[in-house]
C-alpha cells in the first residue's frame, strides 16, 4: 500500500515471504521491522513522511505500537483466534480501546490528519491496526463518542490504495456475532446422532484411554490459563506504562 503511494515497484524478489516478513535490499541487507519498511519507502517518493512533520509520525508510530496494538487485538481476537481469551480481558480491551478513541477524538479536532492537514504513514499505520474493530466491534451507538476519530478513519480507509489492500470499510451497526469453533460444529451434530443410532457393536471399556483424555484435557485447561495469564500480564504492563508516561508528562 504504502510503495504504490510513493509509486515504488517492488520486485517479487525484494519482498520476503509472510513467515519473512521483510524487505531485501541487498543480500546483506535485510529491513525486518514493519515501521522501518515504511520509512525506507517513504523517503523513496510521495510526501507519506514529510521533512518538517518526521518527528510527530515517528511518535505516532510508537503510539500505535505500544498504546494501541495489543489492547485491540485482543478486543478483536475472538473472531480470528481460535485460542480462547477470557471475557474479563476482552471487556477491558474494549474500555480500553473506547478510552483510546476518545483521547484520539480530541487530537483529530484540531486536524484532519494525525500530523496535520495530509496524510502521513501515521495515518496509514494507525488506520490499519483499527480496521477491524471498526467493521467488527465499534458499533453505531459507541460511534456517537467521537466523531472526528470516524471521519478520520473514513477519510483514510477511502483512499484508494488503502481500500486495494484491506477492502471497502462497511462500518458496523451492531457488533458482529462471534462464530465459535462449537457453533461451526453443528452442523455435524445430525450426523453423529445418525451414527448413534446406528447398531454397534459393545467393545469393552478403554481405562487407559479414558485416563489419557483426562490428562489431556488438564493440559489443555492449563495452557488456556498460561496463555491468559501472559495476556493479561501484556496489557497490564502497557498501562503501567502509559500511566507512568502519563505521570512523568
Amino acid at each position: 500500500m504504502v510503495a504504490r503511494l510513493c509509486s515504488v515497484a517492488l520486485s517479487k524478489s525484494e519482498v520476503q515471504p509472510k513467515q519473512e516478513q521483510g524487505l531485501e535490499l541487498s543480500e546483506a541487507l535485510t529491513i525486518r521491522d514493519t515501521h522501518a519498511i515504511l520509512i525506507y519507502l517513504s523517503t523513496l517518493g510521495g510526501s507519506l513522511y514529510p521533512e518538517d512533520s518526521q518527528v510527530l509520525v515517528d511518535s505516532w508510530l510508537e503510539v500505535v505500537e505500544t498504546h494501541y496494538k495489543v489492547p485491540f487485538t485482543i478486543w478483536t481476537s475472538p473472531y480470528f483466534s481460535s485460542v480462547p481469551v477470557s471475557e474479563e480481558l476482552i471487556s477491558q480491551s474494549s474500555k480500553d480501546c473506547k478510552a483510546l478513541l476518545k483521547e484520539l477524538d480530541g487530537s483529530l479536532k484540531k486536524s484532519q490528519f494525525l500530523a496535520g492537514d495530509s496524510l502521513t504513514l501515521a495515518d496509514i499505520s494507525l488506520a490499519s491496526e483499527l480496521f477491524h474493530a471498526f467493521r467488527l466491534v465499534v458499533d453505531e451507538n459507541t460511534r456517537k463518542g467521537f466523531k472526528s476519530t470516524v471521519d478520520w478513519f473514513l477519510r483514510v480507509s477511502q483512499v484508494a490504495e488503502f481500500e486495494a489492500v484491506w477492502g471497502k470499510i462497511e462500518l458496523c451497526k451492531t457488533a458482529l456475532p462471534v462464530v465459535r469453533k462449537e457453533e461451526e460444529g453443528k452442523q455435524d451434530v445430525k450426523k453423529e446422532e445418525v451414527k448413534k443410532q446406528q447398531p454397534k457393536k459393545e467393545k469393552k471399556p478403554k481405562e487407559n484411554v479414558q485416563i489419557d483424555k483426562e490428562a489431556q484435557a488438564r493440559k489443555q485447561q492449563e495452557r488456556k490459563e498460561k496463555k491468559e495469564q501472559e495476556a493479561l500480564a501484556k496489557l497490564q504492563a502497557e498501562q503501567k506504562k502509559k500511566e507512568e508516561e502519563s505521570k512523568a508528562e
